[in-house]
């Protein structure tokens, strides 16, 4: 790093992490087109949010996801980031009909390509 400073202001508190509505409903639209798939969806600034984040995801906090269940959802370290990984996990013609009961797999190996 360099002995140079560089004055700005910083950025509001939240505004840099905060994700719309229609963010999250693109998301879940193209994990739902592509069932099954594992997808890196989100970089968050810590493993803490990005655990949190992947808790929504699986638990339909967020209504993008819905219903609960629905979504795998993990958090990842790699190279320092934190990263989250999602993928659609029950057909269009399941969902009508889907209890709601909680998804929680864990693959047994490493999410390829990253």
């Amino acid at each position: 790093m360099s002995d140079e400073v560089r004055f700005e202001e910083p950025p509001p508190r939240g505004l840099t992490r905060w994700r719309s509505r229609d963010h999250h409903k693109s998301i879940a639209e193209q994990l739902r087109a592509q069932p099954g798939e594992w997808a890196a969806v989100d970089l968050r600034g810590s493993s803490r949010s990005a655990s949190g984040m992947a808790y929504g995801i699986r638990a339909a906090k967020i209504v993008a996801y819905e219903p609960a269940g629905a979504f795998e959802a993990q958090a990842r370290t790699v190279d320092g980031e934190y990263r989250v990984y999602a993928r659609f996990v029950i057909k269009a013609e399941e969902e009508d009909s889907f209890a709601g009961e909680a998804v929680h797999s864990v693959p047994d190996a490493p999410l390829e390509g990253w």
